[in-house]
């Protein structure tokens, strides 16, 4: 745990994976890629960002940190350099259809600038400083920030090279998120926490799904965890 005093480390006593991911063997089109960590005390150093529960998210910015590897939208991720901590921002706007992808996932695209063609959903012009996750990001927090507070609404599941079949973390590749929000009562359930049921709403911009449905089962399509 990184604070502005330096790193604290903190011992695991149990490591608790939802039965469903055993279940589905691993798919993570089934949106169970989520555990829990239980710590040997308690983490007092930090303020912990709060669940989101509202299932009226809506199309908008999501901060994704992690230790992953770094590069550009034109390389795709570059080896050796995983391990630092770093965040930064994309649009959430996607989820599975329910259908053949689980709506428990969220998705954000990688947009190249002045290329329309390398965007997948949602609007094509990305954010000034467009970022997206890569190798070593896995586990780490999707955040958006609502009325200065911040609620954690996923985390980083997968890569996807949905445009060119290649799943480096280039323009015109999807990241996935599994949706804690969708969680909330089995976190609940084994933390001991009580968490109050997500509240009823419109759900989030789904544009993609139909398209995500299409293409999956297109041969050079391919997806990969991020460890």
């Amino acid at each position: 745990l990184e604070t502005g005093n330096g790193v604290l480390s903190y011992a695991a006593s149990e490591w608790l994976a939802h039965p469903g991911w055993a279940a589905t063997q691993g798919d993570l089109f089934a949106g169970y890629d989520i555990g829990l960590v239980r710590l040997s005390s308690s983490v007092t150093a930090v303020q912990a960002a709060t669940l989101y529960l509202q299932d009226s998210l809506q199309i908008q910015p999501g901060t994704i940190v992690g230790y992953g590897a770094t590069g550009t939208g034109l390389t795709g991720f570059n080896g050796g350099t995983l391990g630092t901590k770093r965040a930064g921002q994309n649009m959430i706007d996607a989820q599975g259809d329910g259908i053949s992808i689980s709506s428990n996932i969220l998705f954000v695209d990688f947009d190249r600038p002045g290329v329309p063609g390398e965007s997948v959903t949602g609007s094509n012009l990305p954010l000034a400083l467009e970022y997206l996750s890569a190798p070593g990001d896995s586990g780490g927090g999707l955040f958006i920030t609502q009325n200065s507070q911040t609620f954690l609404v996923g985390v980083t599941s997968f890569g996807w090279g949905i445009t060119d079949g290649l799943a480096n973390s280039d323009y015109g590749d999807l990241a996935g998120f599994t949706s804690t929000t969708a969680y909330a009562s089995w976190i609940s359930s084994v933390t001991g926490v009580a968490i109050p049921e997500p509240s009823s709403g419109s759900l989030l911009a789904i544009a993609l799904a139909f398209y995500l449905h299409r293409r999956r089962g297109s041969s050079h399509l391919q997806r990969s965890l991020l460890p």
